[in-house]
């Protein structure tokens, strides 16, 4: 988020919806997230943040639980929610709804592969699994103020990885040495070389 306040564009966190749909799973008594296919746009509300306020909210039913979807209660569906065929074509016909607005910056597993794969510019932050761990637990202990935080990809499927580096618009940083405010200053030089915003 901290990307798209020095560029005063909208900022999309495609992971909020998943864990979104994980925690109604558990508000609906352990329901199976695939039984939540073609119901869950109903009843959950992801507002992209935008300019000036920059403040991306969750509703379900019409409550705010922003701070709730990083909970255990949440973490425990998120792998089921994301295993998802049906869910996860849901979730990206909502996500290109919500990335009509110019000017967004995306974050995300989904983004490169499906979301937005011909972006002016992918940046795929890798730390290793020390760095990785602390930073979880640093955004668990401020939530609900995220904007501080630089989320990092872990994992990728070797196929998938592979992919990905044969792209041009990809750059990959590493950030397990770096501060946040470098990772930053890194990502907007590399935005600058490529005239992307």
């Amino acid at each position: 988020m901290a990307l798209a306040q020095r560029y005063s564009a909208s900022f999309l966190d495609t992971g909020l919806t998943f864990r979104a749909i994980a925690l109604l799973c558990d508000i609906e008594r352990e329901v199976a997230p695939e039984n939540l296919a073609g119901i869950w746009r109903r009843r959950i509300v992801h507002q992209v943040a935008e300019p000036p306020e920059f403040r991306e909210l969750i509703r379900i039913d019409g409550c705010d639980v922003t701070a709730d979807i990083f909970n255990y209660e949440a973490d425990i569906h998120l792998d089921d929610v994301a295993k998802s065929i049906t869910l996860r074509s849901e979730i990206l016909s909502y996500h290109e709804a919500l990335l009509t607005v110019p000017r967004t910056i995306a974050a995300g597993r989904d983004v490169s592969l499906s979301l937005l794969a011909d972006a002016h510019l992918h940046v795929y932050l890798t730390a290793d699994y020390k760095s990785r761990r602390m930073r979880r637990r640093q955004q668990t202990l401020t939530m609900p103020d995220r904007s501080i935080v630089v989320g990092c990809t872990t994992s990728l499927d070797c196929s998938v990885q592979e992919e990905l580096e044969k792209r041009t618009n990809m750059v990959r940083v590493d950030t397990s040495q770096l501060t946040p405010d470098a990772v930053l200053d890194l990502i907007c030089e590399r935005i600058s070389r490529r005239s992307v915003i």
